[in-house]
């Protein structure tokens, strides 16, 4: 759209279109979807490292487990 055009963008569900409900509803779909996983894998992670933490060594852990390090640094 050029500017100066009277197209308003819709601001609520109810003033999408059909196919603009449809897709909106789709993308919501895929969040969700996406949303759920990442909380799925994030809660197996923090079990991951309550297990480390659990089952290694203190020295161990003050050389490879370093707090704020990503899962994958620690070795």
């Amino acid at each position: 759209m050029t500017p100066g055009s009277d197209y308003v963008p819709p601001r609520r569900i109810g003033e999408l279109t059909s196919e603009g409900r449809a897709e909106y509803e789709h993308d919501i779909r895929l969040y969700s979807l996406k949303e759920t996983a990442y909380r799925e894998t994030k809660k197996q992670e923090q079990k991951l490292v309550e297990f480390v933490l659990k089952t290694v060594s203190a020295t161990y852990q003050k050389t490879s487990c370093v707090t704020g390090d990503r899962l994958d640094k620690w070795y």
